[in-house]
């Protein structure tokens, strides 16, 4: 069976030879995806542009203001796996462990042209660990969770028959079923 993050060079079977499989990333013969050198320099040269939020414009998708979304168990927390969204938001302040106020709210860019504010940035706490810089915008609908910003931490984000799934490495983290369009992800919050 193959690895994951290798494709067989036309599909045979039998046993592979490493020079023919396929990156996934740079679409290059003989590596994968996660050793990949421009993956990595890729994902530095991104952290480093990203390194002080101060001044960058963010972006969410239009669907982040359509609709409300009931809380009906303040131990769940529900997020939107987005393509779209250049950081993950919570318009939830009592979901964050650590929060930190902006001295000046940053705009989040819609795709309409409108914009709604950030106010604060931390981090929320998971069951299954901990959801780092994510941006407090109290008039946001929807919890946006961003693939960029997955991927930026090192995870791996696939879609494939109607689901999302989450990884790191080999070991799945997260799987979202897609509702209505969207790949919706519940999570239980761990409080403080």
């Amino acid at each position: 069976m193959a690895q994951k993050g290798w494709e067989r060079n036309g599909g045979a079977s039998g046993p592979m030879d490493p020079s023919q499989v396929v990156c996934h990333y740079c679409q290059e013969k003989g590596r994968i995806a996660r050793g990949c050198a421009k993956k990595v320099a890729d994902n530095y040269k991104r952290r480093r542009e990203n390194k002080g939020m101060e001044g960058v414009a963010l972006k969410a998708s239009l669907h982040d203001i359509d609709g409300d979304e009931a809380i009906t168990n303040t131990n769940l927390l529900t997020w939107y796996v987005d393509s779209v969204a250049s950081a993950h938001m919570c318009k939830n302040k009592e979901f964050f462990t650590e929060y930190h106020v902006f001295d000046n709210p940053r705009p989040i860019f819609l795709g309409n042209g409108a914009h709604i504010m950030a106010i604060a940035i931390g981090n929320v706490k998971i069951r299954e660990g901990i959801i780092h810089n994510v941006l407090h915008v109290p008039l946001i609908k929807k919890n946006p969770l961003s693939v960029g910003a997955l991927d930026i931490a090192g995870l791996e984000v696939v879609f494939s028959k109607g689901l999302c799934k989450i990884w790191r490495g080999y070991m799945l983290l997260f799987e979202a079923k897609k509702e209505h369009g969207l790949y919706r992800l519940d999570v239980n919050i761990h409080h403080h």
